[in-house]
């Protein structure tokens, strides 16, 4: 018993510190310019990626326009953003699967953005999500975007990044206006990956671990 013990509190100093968490910038894009207007049924969307170990989402920035001055509205919009999972042609599908932002309420004529953190959400390896955005009250929300600046990430190799619009609330989607992405920054922590050497140091207390016991049986 004591043996086991010891064994198992080696084992835990030696991985619990060979094993942190790994910060991740999995999209950035933060350059200004233009914006492509979203209201009511039309929405548009946002890919990005994961690598190739399972991921945490943990923060979302994007970079949007209140245009109800140029609409002669005073009424203060909102905007929702969700969470999408991706189909064949990296396009959303289905439900959402997280929303980010429910009625994110701001005045008129205004570039804002709005930062939620904490989201905790998990996200499976190597797969395309998408960020969808609906202006739902009010005047016109615009998302920003500069077309001569591409998104830069930190999964490599970089992956392809996808935008899209939809007139009728998600039922179809086609190109979006941006040519390289819209603004926005994603944050998520990778899952911790063992190096070569900590898979060593694990064969060497395994191994040492079953030499102790066989000499023992043998006594």
């Amino acid at each position: 018993m004591r043996f086991a013990q010891a064994f198992l509190i080696l084992c835990f100093s030696v991985f619990s510190g060979l094993l942190p968490a790994r910060a991740a910038l999995i999209y950035s894009l933060d350059s200004d310019g233009a914006w492509q207007n979203t209201a009511g049924s039309t929405w548009l969307a946002q890919s990005f990626s994961t690598g190739a170990a399972p991921m945490t989402l943990n923060s979302v920035s994007v970079w949007i326009r209140n245009a109800n001055a140029s609409n002669t509205s005073s009424t203060p919009s909102s905007m929702n953003l969700w969470l999408y999972a991706a189909d064949i042609n990296n396009k959303p599908t289905g439900s959402a699967l997280y929303t980010i932002f429910n009625g994110y309420g701001f005045g008129a004529w205004a570039d804002e953005k709005p930062l939620a953190t904490s989201l905790n959400y998990s996200l499976s390896a190597s797969t395309t999500y998408l960020l969808v955005m609906q202006g739902s009250s009010g005047g016109t929300i615009g998302w920003k975007y500069q077309g001569a600046t591409a998104p830069t990430s930190s999964i490599s190799p970089t992956p392809t990044f996808y935008n899209w619009q939809s007139s009728d609330s998600g039922a179809t989607w086609s190109d979006a206006a941006p040519s390289a992405g819209f603004n926005m920054i994603v944050n998520a922590t990778a899952a911790p990956v063992p190096e070569p050497g900590t898979w060593a140091v694990a064969a060497m207390l395994i191994g040492g671990a079953g030499v102790m016991r066989w000499r023992k049986r043998q006594e």
